[in-house]
């Protein structure tokens, strides 16, 4: 069985007579609650709405979702996913293979399209405010505050924008999440729950590394031997993945998705990204902070705590170069699990004050307010969508841009040979190989462990009917060689961005 709240063990005091007022202040309580629930609910309807727009959307919002995408349908066809990126097409994905394998089989069926890719993340993401729920649910026995940490969740505006995306952040998310609920378990087919559901978080990202670490300090808490049990289990199974990742791809594992996240890091990214996040979450990261102080004091402490503690230590990692508001998707859910909590507390403690209700309830109209993202905007500048990312995903292409997509398209669907592409998701609805992982090879390159000379020579000898940029994500060597052997052709503006179309110039 899972472990309950301490704050439910406590004795709940019959309430005899009551203040005057009292049932004013319970009655306007109830309503502040109800409509904070409801305009939270209608950023679950607009998270829904969102999906299937993106679902319907064929090209990128976000520059990595097509690699990701590809890295499944590589694996439906049978091919590697990890390479050493010195031969074409020098592409390899830099994220561990759950994401790829478990989406391998969609697109085998539907071909490699964003929406495979798409629904499989907001899925997860579903699902992961799901498990929230029944965790706070579980502990606090309060059917409300267990569906307002839910709602809590999908609301948020980092949520919105980056878990429909064709990226492995909410995959990863769920696994992780679901392995500290197994935590809370007693028995041992909890804890074999843990041991998996840990190695699927792993091996969907590795910075999920915050909720093992949480997770398997909880246990040892608890029960000593059996943390360390867990943790061997875990070490030891992990490490064999490992090692026999590592030798299958002859070393290319641990190239690309070790080596090839070692990125520069810019602390005023960090700062304004941490500022971003405070300012847009700002109540329920203060709910969550009050309750971890509460259950502190009541020796309670348990993953979620520890999850929370160390999710918001290692989101500093978002000041790397290309990080984004998905790397505070784990504190956002221990949040909302421990503001669940809170919650529950409040409205067991507004029996004998029922003004605290009220107190709240305002408390999740302001988060509601702060969270303002989706068709909120058409209701004034109040409403404006505050993400770090916003300008970027929570942008819609209008019908000009869409046609301009579809000339790109057409245009790649036509030249004899194979493309580059920064943005490949042009490259897959044309049907082309995706060549090349921009960003990846930047970050190998500045690290040292790619030469760029054999791409150079492809472009060097006009390989590539096009090349298309739209952000020079490329090393300077491969920029300089398409500089010197391209020229621009045409222009396409789409979605905020400048697709530059250079074609091969003279022998």
């Amino acid at each position: 069985m899972l472990e309950t709240c301490p704050c439910d063990d406590g004795d709940r005091q019959a309430v005899g007579a009551r203040r005057p007022g009292a049932g004013l202040g319970q009655v306007a309580g109830a309503a502040l609650m109800a409509f904070a629930i409801l305009g939270l609910f209608f950023y679950l309807l607009a998270y829904l709405a969102h999906a299937a727009n993106l679902a319907s959307y064929p090209y990128d919002l976000d520059q990595g979702e097509a690699y990701d995408v590809n890295s499944g349908w590589l694996l439906a066809q049978g091919l590697p996913i990890y390479t050493g990126n010195e031969r074409s097409p020098y592409y390899s994905s830099n994220y561990p293979p759950v994401y790829s394998l478990l989406l391998a089989p969609i697109v085998a069926q539907t071909g490699p399209t964003l929406a495979a890719g798409r629904l499989l993340s907001a899925a997860a993401a579903l699902l992961t405010a799901v498990v929230i729920a029944v965790v706070v649910g579980v502990r606090t026995r309060d059917g409300i505050a267990a569906l307002t940490a839910g709602l809590l969740f999908v609301a948020s505006t980092y949520v919105f924008h980056t878990t429909p995306l064709a990226r492995v952040n909410a995959l990863a998310l769920l696994f992780a999440v679901a392995g500290l609920a197994c935590c809370l378990g007693r028995g041992w087919g909890w804890r074999a729950g843990v041991v998996v559901c840990f190695l699927l978080a792993l091996y969907t990202k590795q910075t999920t590394v915050d909720a093992v670490v949480a997770g398997l300090l909880a246990l040892a808490l608890r029960d000593f031997r059996v943390g360390m049990v867990v943790g061997v289990a875990i070490g030891f199974l992990g490490g064999i993945s490992l090692l026999l990742l590592d030798a299958t791809h002859l070393g290319a594992f641990w190239l690309n998705v070790v080596v090839g996240n070692v990125n520069p890091f810019d602390p005023k990214q960090a700062f304004d990204y941490y500022r971003n996040f405070l300012e847009i979450h700002l109540v329920m990261v203060g709910l969550a902070g009050w309750q971890l102080v509460r259950n502190v004091r009541d020796r309670s402490v348990g993953p979620f705590e520890l999850y929370w503690l160390l999710s918001l230590g290692l989101a500093v990692s978002v000041g790397k170069w290309g990080a984004g508001e998905s790397y505070f998707l784990a504190p956002i859910a221990a949040s909302a699990v421990l503001a669940g909590e809170a919650i529950a507390r409040i409205r067991q403690d507004a029996e004998l004050r029922p003004r605290l209700l009220a107190v709240l309830g305002g408390l999740l109209l302001l988060q509601g307010l702060l969270f303002a993202h989706g068709p909120l905007y058409r209701l004034g500048p109040m409403f404006v969508d505050r993400g770090a990312q916003a300008s970027v995903l929570s942008r819609w292409p209008g019908e000009a841009e869409v046609r301009s997509a579809a000339d790109l398209v057409e245009l790649l669907k036509q030249a004899p040979g194979p493309v580059l592409l920064e943005d490949p998701s042009y490259g897959l609805v044309a049907g082309k190989e995706v060549i090349g992982n921009a960003t990846h090879l930047r970050n190998l390159y500045q690290a040292g462990a790619w030469s760029p000379d054999a791409l150079v020579d492809d472009l060097r000898e006009r390989r590539f009917s096009w090349v298309v940029l739209n952000a020079e994500l490329y090393p300077e060597p491969i920029l300089e060689a398409i500089g010197r052997y391209y020229y621009l052709y045409e222009e396409y503006e789409i979605n905020g961005t400048r697709q530059r179309v250079f074609a091969p110039g003279e022998q």
